[in-house]
């Protein structure tokens, strides 16, 4: 807050809308509250935003997604793990919302981050899936390939054009992992394939 308080600076003159917009202005923060008691001291209360996915583009550029849609750029404050998604993906960084891309045709039919979206989202909020998918490459044909943190097999994901279908073929996913896997071994296959529609495709090690 340098640009507001200086050292030895009295307090009087500052406002709380004026801190609370500075702070709501840094790109980590998603809410923030500012206010003073009767004794004058200040109160600051900030939530930060949680990062789901950070993004590695065809430009070199890194960045991060949160759970809001929001894209954050990277900074040396970000220490999080998080699922990391590199390929060919074009989209640079920009301040805008991933709701933008999705209501927007033109922007849907070019962009990516809404696919990354989708898949970061629903593997944040499950258990399983953050102990089993660490990686995911974006290829050229529009297909997504995850490497898990948990055996060397690669997983052909697909596309992920909806919430629903990022869904089905998750759950097709878990239940493989928790009711076959077991059973056949870690081993004996090198690829595992959810992208076609009620499937699950697995090529043997040769």
């Amino acid at each position: 807050m340098q640009r507001l308080i200086y050292e030895g600076q009295s307090n009087e003159h500052l406002k709380v809308h004026e801190i609370e917009l500075f702070i709501k202005n840094m790109q980590e923060v998603k809410l923030v509250k500012v206010y003073r008691d009767i004794g004058k001291d200040w109160y600051i209360k900030v939530e930060l935003r949680k990062p789901i996915a950070r993004i590695f583009n065809n430009s070199g550029q890194s960045y991060y997604l949160d759970e809001d849609g929001f894209l954050m750029n990277r900074s040396d404050l970000h220490t999080s793990r998080t699922l990391v998604f590199s390929g060919d993906i074009d989209d640079s960084y920009s301040r805008e919302s991933i709701q933008a891309i999705i209501n927007n045709d033109t922007l849907k039919s070019i962009r990516k981050l809404d696919d990354i979206y989708r898949i970061s989202n629903y593997v944040c909020n499950d258990p399983l899936l953050q102990k089993l998918i660490g990686q995911v490459y974006l290829q050229r044909d529009g297909n997504f390939v995850m490497v898990p943190l948990v055996g060397d097999q690669k997983i052909v994901f697909g596309t992920a054009y909806s919430e629903e279908e990022v869904k089905e073929k998750f759950e097709r996913l878990k239940i493989f992992y928790k009711e076959a896997m077991p059973y056949e071994g870690w081993t004996k296959y090198n690829e595992i394939s959810v992208k076609y529609d009620g499937q699950i495709v697995c090529r043997k090690r040769g």
